[in-house]
């Protein structure tokens, strides 16, 4: 570009509305096949069914059906086509559709036969104007009772199209184009807001509106519907990236984030979520409005955030505005753990009842593994796991279930309570201080409350991963070996932490693994024989790999699996792209860590930490599956995260990160974005936001890790 090119706010949106114009004078006829993710335009309609005689997918409407159609015209007359099929038995009268377009009555049809089955009626619609992305459509229907199917029946919906009329140029409706600069003037800003330069802002801008542009070309369902959506999002990273602009300071030429700031990052990128399920609700989105008392807690600390403001605005000491808001994020996070608390006891626990299903099926006299349910569907209601697992539901399968699974919680919630003291105690760490505050809002981690409320083992693998740390911190490595041993008894991945005292040579942690391995499973083998361990060795581990499509699956591989998958079921998806990307990010990631690892670092040092944090991380991002609740053990790479960040500023776009590594893995769980419907692959890419949490948390530790140690700025934590 030339030199007197300045990278500014009003040449990136007249780029964006020169890639828009563009886009819309080859702007295909919108066609909106039925199917499986045609929910976003098909409104109280039956679900769709594969209609043999016509080789189609077909939707049977009710009496009162709404389409809602991609508006691609505001100013000029559009043609609108429906497919339709009158599929009434003979000798009954044909069905009769109204058709009205925002309350205003179109026209009447009499959907007669016709031998080659579809129908095909034109319409032509006058200039609509409606300042929204869609034409809404009502389709009014009389209706048919069969004996054979209860269900009142309409007329078969095969497709609906929408053409242009006339020549271009065309102009995008109103709408669509305040969406797309909102767009651009929102993702400009957050970029500028996290530490991006103006130039590299606005290239990236340009990029994001270039590719949106394209998008509509080849894939127009999947952008036009959701456009104001995506601004909404991005608008909330523009009020993110402002706070991080708040609290930079400048040393040496460089901006940097002060430690005692970054758990203000992370309150508040947390609390930014729920607003965006409001925009999505708002927007038409269902099933994904915020949890009422979570509004509530939000309401209670924008309130007293207010007056707290405004009483310091009274006394001249706006200054103090981060003392303010961490106390505030720090008494939200209380209130959010408490009304998760009192969620997580009123759920279903599925998970504790497939283990303790198994276990009470051992008792009895059979197995604990049923081989043709795994073989069918491993990751469905099915026991997995090792033998040692099991055993320890053994002593209570004759009790009351609901009993044994109140207490199973109670012991999670202890040794969540037990793993945040000692963090405390063996970090040195004063609660009531900015760091403090940071590691309450850390055990505010929904990955950890669904732990608690399937009746999962996610909380023990924490605790257990912290003792080892603890234990290879103080020199006690046989310790933190035999701990890392009973952890695998319960998951195995856990035994990939292995590779991380390889690193460091740390010879005597293999010997207590070694010691421990016999220990733990000589004692499962006494209570429940060598039989079932046989068979989990031999005919359960080789019918449990594998990836899984499933929104649930938040690694490398349900992240990729995602895009082929016909369906995002949890069922068994092995496709060859996914699974060479699999293995060869995992050979990747741990060749990194390994030499990452090999660098001399005190045991003391929060440098340490983050280096364990890493396989930890790699533990989770690389195995085939890996359920959103797996996620809890990545609370100690944020508490390394913390530490660190006291001894050693971070860059802007490292605690930019930090923070949005935390609202994304500590917030909400698969149902909390995702109401069941896949409209598109924005809609797939949406699925995988903790992927993305993972991923901003590994950049951060990789960039972390890479400079070597400064020994004048460590402060030794005992």
């Amino acid at each position: 570009m030339p030199r007197c090119f300045t990278f500014k706010l009003p040449s990136l949106l007249f780029l964006t509305l020169l890639l828009l114009v563009g886009a819309w004078q080859w702007l295909p006829t919108l066609t909106i096949n039925i199917g499986q993710r045609d929910k976003r335009f098909i409104q109280n309609t039956h679900e769709p069914e594969y209609f043999t005689e016509i080789e189609h997918w077909i939707r049977w409407t009710k009496a009162d059906s709404r389409l809602e159609i991609p508006n691609i015209e505001s100013f000029r007359p559009l043609i609108l086509d429906l497919a339709l099929l009158n599929s009434y038995p003979s000798g009954t009268p044909d069905p009769i559709i109204t058709l009205e377009i925002a309350k205003q009555r179109l026209t009447k049809i009499i959907v007669g036969r016709q031998i080659n089955g579809i129908r095909h009626y034109r319409l032509l619609l006058a200039p609509q104007k409606q300042f929204s992305w869609n034409l809404p459509l009502d389709l009014q229907s009389t209706t048919l009772l069969r004996s054979a199917d209860p269900r009142p029946l309409g007329v078969m919906l095969v497709s609906i199209s929408l053409a242009q009329t006339g020549k271009s140029p065309f102009l995008p409706p109103p709408w669509q184009m305040i969406a797309f600069l909102l767009i651009s003037t929102t993702s400009y800003f957050a970029l500028l807001g996290i530490g991006a330069s103006r130039r590299t802002s606005w290239l990236l801008t340009a990029l994001i509106a270039f590719f949106l542009a394209i998008s509509l070309l080849f894939i127009p369902l999947d952008i036009l519907p959701f456009t104001m959506r995506l601004a909404g999002l991005i608008s909330l990273g523009t009020l993110y990236g402002l706070v991080v602009k708040m609290v930079v300071q400048k040393k040496e030429g460089t901006e940097w984030v002060a430690g005692d700031d970054l758990p203000l990052l992370m309150g508040f990128g947390y609390w930014l979520l729920p607003i965006y399920q409001l925009i999505m609700t708002a927007d038409g989105a269902r099933s994904v409005t915020p949890y009422p008392p979570t509004l509530w807690v939000f309401g209670g600390t924008l309130l007293l955030g207010t007056i707290g403001l405004g009483f310091l605005g009274l006394r001249k000491q706006l200054h103090c505005w981060p003392k303010l808001m961490l106390g505030l994020l720090a008494l939200a996070a209380l209130g959010q753990i408490a009304v998760m608390m009192e969620f997580t006891m009123r759920r279903s626990g599925p998970d504790f009842w497939i283990l303790f299903k198994g276990a009470r099926d051992w008792v009895r006299g059979g197995s604990f593994y049923n081989l043709q349910a795994i073989q069918e569907n491993h990751f469905g209601h099915v026991f997995k796991v090792p033998p040692f697992y099991g055993m320890l539901f053994t002593p209570f399968v004759q009790q009351d279930g609901f009993l044994i699974l109140f207490w199973h919680r109670i012991t999670n919630i202890i040794l969540f309570a037990t793993t945040f003291l000692f963090f405390l105690r063996c970090f040195s760490l004063k609660l009531l201080s900015p760091i403090g505050v940071g590691l309450i809002l850390l055990f505010n981690f929904r990955p950890a409350t669904d732990t608690i409320a399937f009746g999962q083992i996610d909380i023990m693998l924490l605790f257990l991963l912290t003792l080892a740390l603890i234990a290879n911190r103080k020199g006690y490595d046989e310790l933190a070996g035999a701990t890392i041993a009973l952890g695998t008894l319960f998951k195995i991945y856990p035994i990939l932490m292995l590779f991380f005292f390889l690193a460091k040579r740390q010879w005597r942690v293999w010997v207590g693994f070694g010691a421990g391995i016999l220990l733990w499973n000589g004692l499962a083998v006494a209570v429940v024989g060598l039989e079932m361990h046989r068979s989990y060795l031999f005919e359960v581990l080789p019918r449990i790999g594998g990836g899984t499509a499933w929104v649930e699956n938040q690694t490398l591989n349900g992240f990729v699996s995602r895009f082929f998958a016909s369906t995002i079921s949890s069922t068994k998806f092995d496709q060859p792209i996914a699974t060479a990307l699999t293995f060869g990010g995992f050979g990747l990631a741990i060749s990194t860590a390994l030499c990452l690892t090999r660098q001399p670092t005190a045991r003391f040092e929060p440098r340490y930490l983050l280096q364990f944090s890493l396989f930890v991380l790699i533990m989770i991002l690389f195995v085939p599956v890996a359920w959103m609740h797996y996620e809890t053990v990545t609370i100690l790479p944020f508490v390394g995260l913390l530490l660190f960040a006291q001894t050693q500023s971070l860059r802007r776009w490292q605690a930019a990160l930090s923070g949005l590594a935390y609202a994304l893995l500590a917030y909400g769980n698969q149902w909390s974005f995702f109401d069941g419907t896949i409209l598109g692959w924005l809609t797939i890419l949406g699925l995988s936001f903790k992927f993305y949490g993972l991923l901003a948390l590994g950049a951060v530790l990789l960039a972390l890790l890479q400079k070597p140690a400064e020994a004048n700025k460590l402060a030794k934590l005992a």
